[in-house]
């Protein structure tokens, strides 16, 4: 534009040179001819220098549209530069927001099946604890009875027998499988995994599974054995562990909920063909679980 202007300028002082020129001329030529003639020359100068200087103008204008239209192209070509890098952005903007919202959505789930897991633990324990106290109660009860039935059936005037051969010797104590002691084993390992403590859960429930091979709750131990593996993202390990409790306790109630874990595994290390196949296999094998259901949720992503 400026340069333009420039050539505006420039344009417009010839013209008025031009112009300038004609007109002395034709003043030292009016001397040698009479006025008449004098003033029609004068009048064609005039008109031919404003038709010049009419023409000088419109190519003036021309010239001015014409860089106008150039600075609106350049302008529009930067606007679409822009546009381009706006979508980009929003493209980046929208892949990031959703895979937080899938982060969000794992997150709840997890906390979701724990909590439900926790609420049937924690139920169990409490049944188990009342049984351990009638079944204490019972042997109390057992034991007095035992006693008193011991003294009736000996005579009171009878002397009691003498042992004429040494006592044979007494075999190493057995280790008694205290119920108690395996509740509160399994209740420290839960604690820890309520607390977020995941590498001390799984250290208590791997502990309580060699300590307590054949309790009652070996398989729920084994479970959560995973289950803390998995929120420690030691995922290899916890896919180990699962196997193990389906291979053991092919019959337990656990089972599906261990397979749907394994799928979440496998799909925290991005073998997506892999978990989809383990939550198929929630949804063939065990179609009316509370892990069947979620697992038609993954498979629906």
């Amino acid at each position: 534009m400026a340069v333009f202007g420039e050539i505006n300028s420039k344009m417009r002082l010839i013209c008025a040179a031009g112009f300038s020129t004609f007109l002395l001329a034709s003043f030292a030529h009016a001397g040698m001819f009479d006025d008449d003639e004098a003033r029609a020359q004068i009048k064609q100068l005039r008109d031919l220098t404003r038709t010049q200087q009419s023409q000088v103008e419109a190519r003036i204008t021309e010239l001015e549209a014409v860089a106008k239209s150039r600075s609106l192209i350049d302008l529009f070509n930067q606007l679409e530069v822009l546009k381009v890098e706006v979508a980009k952005l929003r493209g980046m903007q929208e892949v990031l927001t959703n895979e937080l919202e899938n982060s969000q959505k794992r997150a709840r789930d997890l906390y979701q099946d724990s909590d439900t897991r926790l609420r049937k633990v924690e139920t169990q324990s409490a049944q188990f604890a009342e049984q351990n106290k009638a079944l204490t109660q019972a042997l109390d009860g057992m034991r007095t009875e035992i006693s008193k039935l011991a003294a009736a059936a000996v005579p009171p005037t009878m002397p009691a027998p003498v042992a004429a051969v040494a006592p044979p010797t007494p075999e190493p104590a057995q280790p008694v499988n205290d119920g108690l002691a395996e509740q509160r084993a399994f209740d420290s390992a839960l604690a820890e995994f309520r607390a977020g403590k995941f590498k001390e859960s799984s250290v208590g429930f791997s502990n309580f599974v060699k300590a307590y091979p054949r309790s009652t709750l070996l398989p729920a131990a084994q479970y959560w054995w995973g289950n803390s593996q998995f929120a420690a993202r030691e995922f290899r390990a916890a896919i180990n562990t699962h196997r193990a409790l389906i291979a053991q306790f092919p019959d337990s109630n656990r089972v599906p909920d261990a397979i749907l874990s394994i799928g979440n595994s496998f799909s925290e290390l991005d073998d997506t063909r892999e978990a989809r196949r383990m939550w198929q296999d929630v949804v063939k094998l065990h179609p009316t679980s509370d892990a069947a259901a979620r697992a038609k949720q993954r498979l629906a992503r």
